[in-house]
């Protein structure tokens, strides 16, 4: 992911959402309730900013 202005959060789906710049990029990922989703080997890979 990279830094930069978020033109745009999708929802790919409940709970889960994309930020895009202007031009569609990924910029970041927000997952709400993330312990509640993915296993705990991967929240403890998992970058939080």
């Amino acid at each position: 992911m990279e830094g930069g202005g978020v033109k745009e959060t999708r929802e790919l789906k409940e709970n889960i959402f994309l930020d895009l710049d202007e031009n569609g990029k990924l910029l970041g990922i927000e997952i709400l309730d993330a312990s509640k989703i993915l296993n705990k080997e991967l929240l403890v890979k998992a970058e939080v900013v």
